[in-house]
C-alpha cells in the first residue's frame, strides 16, 4: 500500500464527513442555534468565561484534547498492522469521537457551562452526577500526574525543546497584550509570534538544555593500536593534554570535554554506511539508581542507531563506574546486534533492555569503538575503506543532585518546575497564556503537517508494515478489545468530553460555532493520527527494520520509543523538502512536548472547575474557590507523581486506557438519554455507546483477571491496588447504567425541545 493513497482515503473522508455529517448532527440531531446565549456571555468574568473568537478557540481546544495520545496510541496500535489501526482511526473520528466530543459540549453550553458530570444530573439523575464526577476526578487525577511524568521525560530524552518550550510563554503573553490591550491586527501578530517559536527552535538545537552531565576525554586516530595505547594511558593517569601532545605527533587527537546535551534524532534507526561518535551524551538518575543512559549528538546524514545494557550489568563489569568502557562492536544496517562490555581478558554482550543506552551516530567513512578494547567494525558490510577510529573514556559524571536528596534528580524537579507552572497557568485569565499559547502551538502543528504532508507526496513511500499482523505481535494482548483501548485519541477519548464541557464551553463565544470545534477538532485528531501512522509504517526503509522496532509487545509498548518512531518519521519527510533532520526533529519534538503541556494545564483547569462541582454537591463551599480549588488539584495529583519518584501516576496507567475509554461511554449514555428526552433519534450516540461498553467492560475483566492473577508476585501492594480500583470501576459503570435505564422509564415526559433547531432534533 502506498502511504499516499491511505493518507488521500483518511483526509477526503475527514472533509466529506464534516460537510456532511457533521452539518446533519448539528442542524438535525442538535438543532444549534446562531445565539450568543451561552455560558461566555451569561457568566463572563474576564477568567474563565471569556467569548473568544472560533480560531483561536478552535487551537485552543484541539491542542488540549490532542496532547501525546494521538500519537502514543497509534504508534502502538501498528504493532497488530497498518489496517486494524487505520480503520479505527478512520471511523472513530466520524461516528464515535465527533458526537461524543459535539454532544458533551452542546449539552454544557445549554447548562450554563456545567460538565457532562454536573449536567447529568438534569439528564440522568443526580446520584449519576455524583458518581460520574468522582470517576472524573480520579481520571484527571491520574492524567495530571502522568503528563507531568512524561513532559519531563521527554525535556530529558529531548533537550533541544526546552528552551523554545519555555520561551513560548513569555511569546504567549506578549500576543495576548497586543492583540487585547494594543488592539493590533490579529493576524499580524499571529505571524510574528510563530515565526519567533521557530526562532526559539532553531536556537533549542544550539542551545540544549540538561540538567546532567559527563566528561571524559574522546581520542582519535586512523591506527586502533594509538587509539588503545592512548586509552592505557589515561588509565595510567596521564592527562588528556599529555596524550593529545602524543597523538598530534602520530596523526591523531585526544580532546577533553563535558557532554552534558544532546541532539536525541531516531534511536535504533539506521541506514547508509559508516559509524562515528558525536559524543555528547547525558545521564539519567544517580549513580545509585537503576538507570543511565547515554545519547548522542547530531551527525552529516543524520541516523543514529542505539543500544541498551542494564545499568546493574554496567556496574558489575566496573565497580567504579568513573572510567567504565564500553565497547560497540558488528554495527550492521538494519540488524540489531550486540554490545560488549570488556574488562580485562573478560567480555561481557548484552542485548537491548532498559538501562543504558548507547546511541551512535551515522556518518560516512568513520567507525566507533569505546573504550580500551576497540574492536574492528565490519568494514566489509559497511564498505568503507579507511576508518578513523574513535574511543570516549569516561572521567566523570556529574549528576544533578540538590541538598544531597536523591530523589531531587533532573526528572523530579522538572516535575516540581511543572507543577508550579500548571498552578499559575490555571488560575490565570484563559485569554492572558492558554488562549494564545494554544492558538501557537496548533499553528505549530498545522505547519509541521503540511511539511510532513508535502514531503509524504514528493517521496511517495510505501508502507513496509504489514496491512495485518495479529498472529506474530509477539506478547501483545488481544487485539479485540485491547486496540479499541489503547487507540484513544484519535478516535474517541472520555478526557475529550470534560475538555469540550471544562475549559472549551466557558469560551465558547456562539452556539454554531460548536460544529468546528466539538466535531472539527476530533476530525483533525484523526487527520493526525493518521500521519502517525504512516511515520510508523512507512518511515522505514524497510520491512526487517520495521519488525525490528516491533519486534514484541515490549518493544512496542514505550513512550520513547513511540515518539521516537513519530518523530523519526516526520523528520525523514520534512527532510524532503529540505528542511534539516535536527532542525526538523527539534520542530517535531517541540510540538509534542507543546500538546502535552497544554493537556497538562488544562487538566489543571478543568479539575478546578470539577473541585468547584464537587463542593457544591458535598455543601462545602469553601474548598471550590479558585485559590483552593486550584491548590487541591495540583497538590493532589503532584502528590500522586512523588509516590514513585515522580512516574506514580503509572501505578494507576495499566488501568487507565480501558477507564478512559469507559468514561467515553457513558458520556455517550448520557448524550443517548439527552436526546431521547428530546425527541431526537438517538440512535447516532446509541450504537457508539453500546460498542464502547462492551469493548471496555471486556478490557477491564481482563485486565482484573490479571491484576488478581499477579497479587503473589514482587509488586504485591500495586497489584491490589489496581484489583480494587478495576472493581470500583466496574460498580460504577454497572451502577450508572441502571441510573441510566431508570431514567429513561422514567423520562416520557423528557426535556423541552430546544428553540429554533431544525428538524425533530428541534
Amino acid at each position: 500500500m502506498n502511504s499516499i493513497i491511505l493518507a488521500a482515503i483518511a483526509f477526503l473522508g475527514y472533509i466529506l464527513a464534516y460537510r456532511f455529517y457533521g452539518r446533519f448532527l448539528s442542524r438535525k440531531i442538535f438543532g444549534l442555534r446562531d445565539t450568543t446565549d451561552v455560558p461566555s456571555h451569561q457568566l463572563e468574568d474576564g477568567v474563565d468565561y471569556v467569548p473568544t473568537n472560533r480560531s483561536i478557540l478552535f487551537g485552543h481546544h484541539f491542542t488540549t484534547i490532542a496532547g501525546a495520545g494521538p500519537i502514543v496510541g497509534p504508534a502502538i496500535g501498528v504493532i497488530w498492522g497498518w489496517l486494524p489501526a487505520f480503520i479505527w482511526i478512520f471511523l472513530g473520528p466520524i461516528f464515535m469521537g465527533g458526537i461524543h466530543d459535539f454532544g458533551a459540549l452542546v449539552i454544557s453550553a445549554r447548562a450554563r457551562g456545567k460538565s457532562i458530570a454536573d449536567a447529568s444530573a438534569d439528564i440522568v439523575g443526580a446520584r449519576v452526577r455524583t458518581l460520574f464526577v468522582f470517576v472524573v476526578f480520579v481520571l484527571i487525577w491520574v492524567v495530571a500526574a502522568v503528563f507531568a511524568f512524561l513532559i519531563s521525560v521527554l525535556f530529558r530524552m529531548y533537550p533541544a525543546c526546552v528552551f523554545p518550550i519555555w520561551v513560548e510563554l513569555p511569546i504567549a503573553v506578549w500576543f495576548a497584550y497586543m492583540v487585547h490591550k494594543r488592539k493590533v491586527n490579529f493576524h499580524v501578530i499571529a505571524i510574528i509570534a510563530l515565526a519567533l517559536m521557530y526562532v526559539t527552535i532553531f536556537i533549542g538545537t544550539r542551545l540544549p538544555i540538561s540538567f546532567d552531565t559527563i566528561s571524559g576525554v574522546e581520542i582519535s586516530h586512523p591506527e586502533r593500536a594509538q587509539v588503545e595505547k592512548a586509552i592505557a594511558d589515561l588509565k595510567d593517569g596521564k592527562s588528556a593534554e599529555e596524550v593529545n601532545k602524543e597523538l598530534a605527533v602520530k596523526g591523531g587527537f585526544a580532546a577533553e570535554r563535558i557532554y552534558g546535551v544532546f541532539d536525541e534524532l531516531a534511536p535504533r534507526y539506521a541506514t547508509g554506511k559508516g559509524l562515528s561518535l558525536q559524543a555528547s551524551v547525558t545521564i539519567d538518575n544517580t549513580v545509585e539508581g537503576d538507570e543511565i543512559v547515554a545519547e548522542s549528538f547530531k551527525n552529516i546524514d543524520n541516523r543514529v542507531i542505539s543500544r541498551e545494557i542494564t545499568a546493574k550489568s554496567f556496574r558489575d563489569t566496573d565497580n567504579n563506574i568513573v572510567g567504565g568502557e564500553i565497547v560497540a562492536e558488528s554495527f550492521k544496517n538494519n540488524v540489531r546486534k550486540w554490545i560488549e562490555i570488556k574488562k580485562g581478558d573478560e567480555t561481557y554482550r548484552f542485548k537491548p533492555g532498559k538501562g543504558i543506552k548507547l546511541q551512535v551516530d551515522k556518518k560516512k567513512k568513520r567507525g566507533i569503538a569505546m573504550a580500551s578494547a576497540v574492536t574492528e567494525l565490519q568494514w566489509d558490510i559497511m564498505g568503507i575503506e579507511k576508518p578513523v577510529y574513535r574511543a570516549f573514556f569516561y572521567s566523570n559524571i556529574h549528576f544533578l543532585k540538590l541538598f544531597g536528596v536523591s530523589w531531587l534528580n533532573s526528572l523530579t524537579v522538572w516535575i516540581i518546575i511543572l507543577f508550579i507552572y500548571v498552578y499559575i497557568a490555571s488560575i490565570l485569565p484563559v485569554q492572558v497564556l492558554l488562549q494564545p499559547r494554544d492558538y501557537i502551538n496548533s499553528h505549530e502543528l498545522y505547519l509541521g503537517l503540511a511539511i510532513i504532508v508535502i514531503g509524504l507526496v514528493i517521496s511517495a513511500p510505501a508502507i513496509v508494515a504489514p496491512a495485518v499482523n495479529i498472529e506474530n505481535a509477539a506478547g501483545a494482548p488481544n487485539w479485540i478489545p485491547f486496540m479499541f483501548v489503547i487507540v484513544a485519541c484519535g478516535a474517541i477519548s472520555g478526557f475529550h468530553a470534560f475538555a469540550s464541557s471544562g475549559t472549551t464551553v466557558k469560551q465558547l463565544n456562539n452556539e454554531k460555532d460548536a460544529l468546528s470545534i466539538g466535531y472539527g477538532s476530533m476530525l483533525l485528531e484523526g487527520a493526525l493520527a493518521t500521519v502517525v501512522i504512516i511515520a510508523c509504517t512507512a518511515g522505514f526503509s524497510s520491512l526487517a527494520e520495521w519488525k525490528l522496532h516491533y519486534a514484541s509487545w515490549t518493544a512496542a509498548n514505550g513512550l520513547g520509543a513511540k515518539v521516537g518512531a513519530f518523530i523519526w518519521g516526520s523528520s525523514k519527510f520534512a527532510g524532503v523538502v529540505g528542511i534539516p533532520i535536527p532542525l526538523a526533529a527539534a520542530m517535531i519534538s517541540v510540538i509534542v512536548v507543546s500538546f502535552a503541556a497544554t493537556t497538562l494545564d488544562s487538566a489543571m483547569r478543568i479539575q478546578r472547575y470539577i473541585i468547584g462541582e464537587i463542593a457544591g454537591i458535598v455543601k462545602v463551599p469553601v474548598i471550590g474557590g479558585k485559590h483552593p480549588a486550584a491548590i487541591i488539584a495540583v497538590g493532589s495529583a503532584a502528590i500522586l507523581a512523588f509516590i514513585g519518584g515522580g512516574s506514580g501516576g503509572m501505578i494507576l496507567w495499566p488501568v487507565f486506557g480501558a477507564a478512559n475509554q469507559m468514561l467515553a461511554g457513558l458520556v455517550l449514555l448520557v448524550i443517548t438519554i439527552y436526546l431521547i428526552k428530546r425527541g431526537v433519534n438517538s440512535i447516532y450516540a446509541l450504537v457508539p455507546m453500546v460498542f464502547l461498553i462492551v469493548i471496555t467492560t471486556w478490557a477491564l475483566i481482563i485486565k482484573l483477571l490479571e491484576f488478581i492473577r499477579k497479587i503473589d508476585s514482587d509488586e504485591q501492594v500495586r497489584y491490589i491496588i489496581l484489583t480494587i480500583t478495576t472493581i470500583i470501576l466496574l460498580v460504577l459503570e454497572i451502577w450508572m447504567i441502571i441510573e441510566a435505564a431508570r431514567a429513561y422509564v422514567k423520562g416520557k415526559k423528557g426535556l423541552p425541545p430546544v428553540e429554533g433547531g431544525a428538524g425533530n432534533g428541534g
